[in-house]
């Protein structure tokens, strides 16, 4: 008898291969496997250990702690005409320097000198506002142009920079983690 492909019946080929399921990564080691779930404590970041390690309760909220949009001219202008140095007695004049995306300097000017305070806390070296505003707007779903547009909108400033805007988005993504 000839030998057909599909075979006799006493020797059965298939015509088709069988399907192969997926087994995992044949490269990896079972270390590496299950490395997500047995991530070291000393390799997270101390922002990343304290999302882990938090409940609801260990959150406190201070109503004395809040963000306002002000109308810096007015309001400074203002507390100018009230307020005099504590040390030379004479008239204070505030402007602004440093501006890094919605955080500044508030520069205090008198005869005595000039004092510089942050609009804000900084995180690092960025100010919180600034993460603030990108962890927001990214949970409403709007990236950098959005948050740009709204600043240049509200004459706050010209935004952030793609680069700032960058760090900012993998800090949150690390921190997350």
């Amino acid at each position: 008898m000839p030998n057909y492909p599909k075979g006799t019946k006493d020797n059965v080929a298939r015509s088709r291969s069988k399907k192969r399921y997926y087994q995992g990564n044949q490269f990896t080691d079972e270390s590496e496997k299950h490395f997500a779930s047995s991530v070291s404590d000393d390799v997270l970041s101390a922002s990343a250990k304290k999302l882990q390690t938090a409940s609801s309760e260990d959150i406190r909220s201070s109503p004395s702690h809040t963000y306002k949009i002000i109308e810096f001219v007015t309001v400074f202008t203002a507390l100018s005409q009230i307020l005099i140095c504590y040390k030379c007695k004479q008239s204070v004049h505030f402007g602004e320097s440093g501006q890094r995306g919605l955080g500044f300097k508030i520069v205090i000017t008198c005869h005595c000198g000039h004092t510089e305070i942050n609009s804000g806390p900084l995180i690092h070296t960025g100010y919180e506002m600034n993460r603030r505003i990108v962890f927001i707007m990214r949970l409403l779903g709007i990236a950098r142009e959005g948050i740009n547009i709204f600043c240049n909108l509200m004459d706050m400033c010209t935004g952030l920079s793609q680069s700032s805007y960058t760090k900012i988005v993998e800090y949150i993504h690390e921190t997350t983690k």
